[in-house]
This record gives C-alpha cells, structure tokens and sequence, in this order.
C-alpha cells in the first residue's frame, strides 16, 4: 500500500497553532502583540523577542475503535514569555494567557481540521529569579479525526 499524499492532520495543526499565535496583534479584541512564536525541535529556539512563545511537540492519544477512523487527542504544552521590569508583569502575563485563549477559540476547528480546541490550563512562574522574564505554562486539548488509512484526510 502505498502512502498517501498530503501533509497529516497533525502536522496541519500545529501549523495552524503556530499562524494563529502569530495573528496576537495589540488592537481589537487583543491587548499584546505576541512578537515570536517557535515550534521546539531538537534543539531549544533561541527566543530574543517578546512577547513570545514556545510550542512543544505535542503529544498524542488514539483510539481507533471506530471502523476506519483514528481518533486523536493531542495535548500541546506551550511556554508563553514576557519581559518587563517593574511591576506590570503581572498584567503582562494574564494579558498575554487572556489573548492565547481568545485567538485559540476563535477557530476551535484549526482550520477545519479539528472537532475541538479547548485551553486546559495556564501556570504562570519566574523564568529565573533576578531577570525580568516571566513565563506561563499553557496546556491545550485538541481532539481531531483521520481516515485510519489516510492521516491527511480529516473526518
């Protein structure tokens, strides 16, 4: 059999993360502009603007108990950074975890290839104590469908 063309569900999603994180723009419904948003790989990106974030390779659950479909539930762990001195990091963070949420839900589908998104949690913390990042960890469930043969065919 041979393999199917296209570029996987997966794959297409965390894309879809990564172009819709990118659209945090100050104005209208956002209050930050999100300045740098990376996908970790082998190596760690080097973040050198902020307000940024950092996308982890998600991990995913299956369950393909129904016939011919593969069900995932991908969790995605992402860092989001701010750099400020002073006392306004604080509002800086939740401002930054309030925009990831509502960018996040304005399209739940990613793009038509997932049945839902939803934001699970966020932990705010001090990257390193005396420096002026601060960060959030952010995890979200993403459920989506492929054809069992075809990962780049969604159901």
């Amino acid at each position: 059999m041979a393999w199917p063309a296209g570029i996987p569900v997966d794959q297409r999603i965390v894309s879809n993360l990564v172009t819709t994180l990118q659209g945090i723009v100050a104005g209208g419904v956002f209050k930050t502009t999100v300045r740098m948003v990376k996908v970790a790989g082998k190596d760690v990106p080097k973040l050198d603007s902020f307000p940024a974030i950092l996308i982890q390779q998600p991990r995913v659950t299956y369950d393909d108990r129904t016939a011919g479909i593969l069900r995932g539930d991908m969790f995605v762990m992402m860092q989001a950074v701010v750099r400020s001195d002073g006392d306004a990091i604080p509002s800086l963070l939740s401002d930054l975890i309030a925009d990831v949420r509502v960018a996040l839900l304005a399209d739940y589908t990613r793009g038509g290839d997932a049945q839902d998104t939803s934001m699970q949690s966020s932990e705010p913390y001090a990257l390193v104590d005396g420096y002026p990042l601060f960060g959030a960890d952010i995890q979200v469930s993403i459920l989506f469908r492929h054809l069992y043969a075809d990962p780049a065919t969604a159901t």
